[in-house]
This record gives C-alpha cells, sequence and structure tokens, in this order.
C-alpha cells in the first residue's frame, strides 16, 4: 500500500528524512529551552515572560540554522543521475520536516515550557525519609 503525501511516497528514503528532522527538532528544542530557563532562574522572571524574552532572543538564530541546513539538503535534489533519483527523495521530504521543525520549536516548545517551568520550583514528596 503506497501512502502519497505532497506527491512523496511514505517509504524507508522519506522515514529516513523525518528521522534526521527530528533530530534537528531536538536541536532546535535544546537552544530555545535553554534559553528560557536562563531567562527564569537567573533572571528571575515569570514564566510568561521568560518564554517570551527567551524566545525573542534566539528565534533568529534558531532560523539562520534551518536557512544553512535547507539550503545545503536542497543542493542535493540536483545531484544528477541515479542519486539524484534517491535525493530527490530524501531532500524533499526533509525540506518539509525541517520546516514543520522550525514552526513547532518556535510555536509549541514555548507554549510548553511555561507550564514546564512554572512547575519546577515545587517540591516534590520524597519516597524516603532519612
Amino acid at each position: 500500500m503506497q501512502i502519497n503525501f505532497f506527491s512523496i511516497g511514505f517509504n524507508t528514503v522519506t522515514l529516513t528524512a523525518i528521522i534526521l528532522a527530528l533530530g534537528i527538532l531536538i536541536d532546535d528544542t535544546i537552544v530555545i529551552l535553554e534559553n528560557i530557563e536562563r531567562h527564569f532562574f537567573e533572571l528571575k522572571k515569570s514564566p510568561m515572560q521568560a518564554a517570551v524574552d527567551g524566545m525573542k532572543e534566539v528565534m533568529l538564530v534558531v532560523l539562520g540554522g534551518t536557512i544553512a541546513t535547507s539550503a545545503v539538503i536542497f543542493s542535493m535534489m540536483f545531484v544528477g543521475g541515479y542519486p539524484e533519483k534517491v535525493f530527490r527523495l530524501l531532500a524533499s521530504a526533509l525540506l518539509i520536516a525541517i520546516s514543520v521543525s522550525y514552526f513547532v520549536s518556535v510555536t509549541l516548545i514555548p507554549i510548553l515550557s511555561i507550564k514546564s517551568v512554572s512547575y519546577t520550583h515545587l517540591t516534590l514528596p520524597t519516597i524516603y525519609s532519612v
């Protein structure tokens, strides 16, 4: 059974592209979360203000990394010959996935970090008392 999405087949090559894009998403997320935590813990801002300010500081850096990665991957689509057939699927799926991962990292991650950072000051009950 062939599944098509944006006229790209769902096969091993496209799954490889999605796995690579997940690595890029995790990298972007770590950069954003570290900056949000820095604003919250070191600069003593509220969770909402830390998310907004932390995201503003690194948004262009993450965008620059996404554009640079996309430019390198885009050039893989025009290698020529048999490798072009393989790399065209990989590169097109990866370009779509990288675009989605950038959107997720600059929109969803700061929203989720507001809740997670605000719960870090709560003390958890200990299992064993000393």
